[in-house]
């Protein structure tokens, strides 16, 4: 039997603001990804970078820049696209503090959503991620810039961009995947 090769999909920032939230809030997921919605869906792995917390309400923390956020009910839309799992080592996961992180953390996995690249301590925001497809394993890391919202150790935050960390994040990775795919 000859595999079908894997269809994975990872797309840029996602951030319902302005214009695309109003298009979430009135439910137009269709307008919102137009002829893109057959590619997403007919991934085997399909990923999107959640650039905001999904909050309600919450304090935003003290930084530079905007502070973004968006409703809780996005994640509609990120599950209507076919996403089925959301990078967050980013600069505005942290905007609203651990609540927000934790908030979007929990919001993806009552939604059946995989994250990576953020989360209670380093330890855990540096998790790898692996998913299985057409027999493979496949490796997900993800890591961003150091800014307002990585973790340097025992806090909550984003996997911060370490070439040290990273490497072995990699060779670790080698020894239980066919597959590495770096997410920065």
């Amino acid at each position: 039997m000859i595999n079908r090769p894997i269809k994975i999909f990872i797309s840029g920032d996602f951030a319902p603001q302005l214009r695309v939230n109003k298009v979430i809030q009135n439910k137009e997921f269709d307008k919102l990804y137009n002829d893109m919605l057959p590619l997403i869906k007919g991934a085997d792995i399909a990923i999107t970078n959640l650039e905001v917390p999904l909050i309600a309400d919450g304090t935003p923390i003290a930084k530079t820049g905007p502070n973004l956020k968006a409703p809780i009910n996005s994640i509609e839309a990120i599950t209507y696209g076919g996403f089925n799992m959301v990078t967050l080592a980013n600069n505005h996961i942290m905007d609203y503090g651990k609540e927000g992180l934790y908030s979007t953390m929990e919001i993806c996995k009552n939604n059946n959503i995989d994250t990576i690249g953020a989360g209670s301590c380093l330890e855990n925001a540096k998790k790898i991620k692996y998913k299985e497809s057409e027999g493979k394993r496949i490796a997900f890391i993800n890591v961003a810039e150091n800014e307002w919202g990585t973790t340097q150790g025992s806090e909550p935050g984003a996997n911060p961009l370490d070439e040290v960390g990273v490497f072995y994040s990699i060779r670790e990775a080698k020894k239980n995947a066919d597959i590495i795919i770096l997410i920065i």
